[in-house]
């Protein structure tokens, strides 16, 4: 079982140029709106609570891991040694702002319980260096494929430097956009829809999609890439690249 909580509780709540009340006033409010959308909510049915973590313009994910009693912090940029200053003085106002709610709701055993787990800094093969622009994906596949067991945990992930995790990346940008889009709480969903089908039939009756794909059954000769694929601009970077160091070395 898991509870996905919303960004909201981790933007004023956790800002440190604000007041402690203030930043409890706030959270209060963000919880409560969570719960009455969902108001059979009780957190002490789940085994993993997921609190996604906006701070200083990038996105992270904290797991309360209540079967395994630790808090888990799991961010695509890897911090190493330098974890534990990154992010504890966020993550103690976290557990901090969740146990006296918990305490007002009258439950103090679940608030005493989370405050003596202790904190776990999670590395995984994927992590990134040189990826500053795409944490709010990693964040959205986290939350998709981590059940608390960090041993069965696969994300399909490459690692970084490897062919393909860039093109994992679109993929997943595309997939998340379209699932927000066209989400039946999108208030916008219908317009979307017919603006998305107007301009499928549009570039279609151009034979630009036919154009598209037959372009990219010729960028995939002799390449590993299943037939038909699309690529992306880049793509045709790294072949001009790769032509000009042979042309180069010839």
């Amino acid at each position: 079982m898991r509870l996905f909580l919303n960004i909201g509780l981790s933007i004023v709540p956790l800002d440190e140029t604000r007041s402690e009340d203030e930043q409890y006033k706030i959270y209060v409010t963000e919880m409560n709106h969570f719960l009455q959308k969902h108001p059979n909510t009780k957190f002490k049915d789940y085994d993993l609570i997921f609190f996604p973590i906006l701070a200083y313009e990038h996105f992270y994910l904290v797991a309360l891991n209540v079967k395994a009693r630790t808090w888990e912090v799991i961010d695509n940029i890897r911090h190493a040694k330098a974890a534990n200053n990154v992010y504890t003085a966020k993550l103690r106002r976290l557990k901090k702002h969740f146990a006296k709610y918990l305490k007002e709701k009258e439950q103090s055993w679940f608030a005493s319980s989370i405050i003596r787990m202790k904190t776990i800094y999670l590395t995984m093969p994927w992590q990134t260096l040189q990826n500053n622009t795409d944490c709010g994906v990693f964040l959205m596949r986290h939350m998709e494929t981590y059940k608390g067991d960090k041993k069965k945990w696969d994300t399909q992930f490459k690692e970084e430097g490897q062919p393909g995790q860039r093109e994992q990346l679109v993929r997943l940008r595309i997939k998340y956009a379209d699932a927000m889009l066209t989400s039946h709480v999108n208030e916008n969903r219908n317009f979307v829809i017919r603006e998305s089908n107007f301009l499928y039939n549009k570039l279609a009756g151009k034979g630009l999609l036919k154009a598209i794909v037959e372009s990219s059954k010729k960028k995939t000769k002799g390449r590993n890439v299943k037939k038909g694929t699309v690529l992306f601009p880049e793509d045709d970077a790294d072949d001009a690249n790769v032509a000009e160091t042979k042309k180069g070395t010839e």
